[in-house]
Order: structure tokens, then sequence, then C-alpha cells
């Protein structure tokens, strides 16, 4: 909680649950962003049945 309080307090959020909104959004972006780079390592279905 001390860490999110000092985010909160050195970004202006203006609540606690402002900047605990805004982790949580950023951290969904980050997981589709590593989801993205997990997908194009991988073949696709239709690219396994070619082979």
């Amino acid at each position: 909680m001390k860490e999110i309080d000092d985010l909160r307090f050195e970004n202006r959020y203006p609540s606690r649950s402002a900047v605990t909104l805004e982790l949580i959004r950023l951290g969904m972006e980050a997981l589709k962003k590593e989801q993205k780079k997990v997908q194009k390592k991988k073949p696709s279905a239709t690219e396994e049945a070619g082979k």
C-alpha cells in the first residue's frame, strides 16, 4: 500500500482508486503485448496443418 500511496502522491492521482485503476490498465496493456509476442513465435494451426 505504501508503494501505491507513494506513486499516487508523486504523480498527483486524485485517489488511491485512481492510481490502482491506472496500474491495472498498464498491467493489462503489458499482458496483451506479451501475448502478441508469444503468438508471433508460435506457428498457427493452419501453418501446422500445412506441414
